[in-house]
C-alpha cells in the first residue's frame, strides 16, 4: 500500500493548512491510503497533524527561501534528506510547487520525479501570476543551479500529476503542454454545517459591536479575510467611506507575511488620519463565529483568488456574499448551482480624467482618490452614476436563495465528495 507524503512549506494558519487537514480527514474515511507523512519546514501546531497513521516530518531547508540562502547547499541538504524518506511508491502530494517561495524545492522534487517518483503538483497559485514570484523562481533555477526552468516547472513525464482549484487553471496548464489526462480538476471541501437562516441575532450582535466599541444600529459588513495585497484592501476602504453613514465595515486578521505588513499598516495609518470608520483585526478582538453570526453581509474586494472560499463560507453562515466578482473562480461555482446575487466586476473611476477599474490603481494612487472622494461630494455623485449597482448593493436576499445555496455547497463540495475524488486522483499513479 502507498504511502502519502504530502508537503507544504509551512503549517501556519490559512487556506493552504486548512485543506491538508481536510486531506487527512479525507484520506481516513477510506481505507486505500492510511499512511501518511505530512512533510514542512515550519510546524509551530502540530496538534491537528497527529492522527492515527499520521506523521510529522520538519525540516527547515523546506521553508521559504531567502535571497540570502545559497540554494546550491540546501539543494544538496534536500536531495539527502528526501532520499532517506522517500520509498519508491510513495505518492507525494506537493501543494503550489511552482509559486516560487523556495525554488530549491521545486527543482529537487522534479528530479525524484524524473527518477520515477510519484508527484502530485497540487497548485493553489502560480508564480507567473506573481512577477517577483516568477523572477525569483528563474534566477534560482537557471542562473543559480544551472537548471532549465521549462522541466522544473513543467515535467514531461506520467508520473508526474497536476492538481487544480478550478477548471480557468485546469486550461491554464493545457495551454501551457500539460496532457489533459494528466490533469484533475481539485476543487476544496468546504467544512462545518450550515446554520439555519435567521435575521441577525440582536443579542448576539449588540455582544459583537459593544466589544467592538461600535454602535450596533448599523450594518455589520465583514471582510473575512487575513489581509495581503491582492485582497485589495483599499476597495475595501473605498466602499467603507462610501456606506460610512448606514454600515460598519470590518476585516478579521493582519498578514503574517512580514513583507505584507508594510502596506497592512500603511492602509491602517490612512484609515486613522483620514477618520474613516474601517474596523481592523476584528477577528482578534472578538469571537469569529459569533461575528460571523451577528454579520449582516459579507463582502470580498480581492482581485485575484486560487478557490475561493470568501465566496462560499458566508452562505453557510446564512450570510450574502457580496463584492467584487472573479469569474475564474465563480463560473464553477455557478455552474454547479450556486447563485450570486450581488457581485460586480468592476468598480469603475475617473483617474487622470480617463474611466479605469480602481483595482488597477497602485495604492498611492487609491489613496489619492478616496482624499479627494472624501473631501469632494461631486466625486461621491460621479461615482455612483458610473457604477449604478452601487444604488443597491446591500439589497435584501431571500431566505431561499440562502438556503438553495447552502445546500449545494454542502452536498457538491463536501470532504466525503472530496475524498472520494483525491483517492481517484491517486489511483492514476496505479495506471
Amino acid at each position: 500500500m502507498s504511502r502519502v507524503l504530502i508537503f507544504h512549506y509551512h503549517l501556519n494558519p490559512g487556506g493552504v493548512t486548512r485543506i491538508i487537514e481536510s486531506q487527512v480527514k479525507s484520506l481516513m474515511l477510506g481505507s486505500a491510503y492510511r499512511d501518511i507523512i505530512i512533510v514542512t519546514g515550519c510546524c509551530d501546531t502540530p496538534r491537528p497533524f497527529n492522527a492515527p497513521g499520521t506523521s510529522l516530518e520538519v525540516n527547515e531547508d523546506l521553508n521559504y527561501l531567502s535571497a540570502e540562502e545559497d540554494p546550491r547547499k540546501i539543494y544538496s541538504r534536500l536531495q539527502d534528506f528526501f532520499s532517506g524518506l522517500v520509498q519508491k511508491d510513495d505518492i507525494l502530494h506537493c501543494h503550489n510547487l511552482n509559486l516560487g517561495k523556495n525554488p530549491v524545492v521545486t527543482a529537487v522534487i522534479a528530479e525524484l520525479a524524473w527518477k520515477g517518483h510519484y508527484v502530485l503538483n497540487h497548485a493553489h497559485d502560480f508564480a507567473e501570476d506573481r512577477p517577483d514570484n516568477f523572477a525569483f523562481m528563474r534566477e534560482t533555477i537557471e542562473r543559480k543551479l544551472g537548471k532549465k526552468l521549462s522541466p522544473v516547472l513543467y515535467p514531461q513525464l506520467k508520473n508526474y500529476l497536476f492538481a487544480t482549484l478550478n477548471s480557468f487553471d485546469q486550461q491554464r496548464l493545457v495551454h501551457l503542454g500539460i496532457e489533459e489526462e494528466r490533469i484533475t480538476m481539485l476543487p476544496n471541501p468546504i467544512a462545518g454545517e450550515a446554520i439555519t437562516v435567521n435575521n441577525t441575532i440582536k443579542d448576539l450582535k449588540q455582544k459583537v459591536c459593544d466589544q467592538l466599541h461600535i454602535s450596533a444600529n448599523k450594518l455589520l459588513v465583514t471582510y473575512p479575510v487575513r489581509v495581503i495585497r491582492r485582497k485589495n484592501i483599499g476597495e475595501f476602504i473605498l466602499l467603507a467611506l462610501l456606506f460610512e453613514s448606514e454600515s460598519h465595515f470590518l476585516v478579521t486578521q493582519p498578514p503574517r507575511n512580514p513583507l505584507e505588513l508594510v502596506p497592512y499598516l500603511g492602509w491602517k495609518k490612512f484609515c486613522i488620519e483620514s477618520s474613516i470608520p474601517v474596523v481592523f483585526e476584528a477577528g482578534l478582538k472578538t469571537d469569529f463565529e459569533e461575528l460571523m453570526r451577528a454579520t449582516d453581509f459579507c463582502v470580498t474586494t480581492s482581485r485575484q483568488e486560487g478557490f475561493g472560499m470568501a465566496f462560499m463560507e458566508p452562505w453557510l453562515y446564512g450570510k450574502p456574499v457580496i463584492g467584487r466578482n472573479i469569474p475564474e473562480v465563480t463560473r464553477d461555482l455557478e455552474s454547479s448551482g450556486v447563485n450570486f446575487p450581488m457581485l460586480y466586476d468592476e468598480l469603475k473611476v475617473m483617474s487622470r480624467d480617463a474611466p479605469v477599474d480602481f483595482s488597477s490603481l497602485g495604492d498611492d494612487e487609491q489613496k489619492v482618490y478616496i482624499t479627494d472622494l472624501q473631501r469632494n461630494k461631486n466625486r461621491k455623485k460621479q461615482l455612483t452614476e458610473m457604477n449604478p449597482w452601487l444604488k443597491t448593493m446591500f439589497q435584501q436576499v431571500r431566505n431561499e436563495l440562502i438556503e438553495e445555496n447552502q445546500t449545494i455547497l454542502l452536498n457538491e463540495y463536501s470532504l466525503e465528495n472530496y475524498a472520494r475524488r483525491l483517492e481517484s486522483l491517486y489511483q492514476k499513479f496505479a495506471r
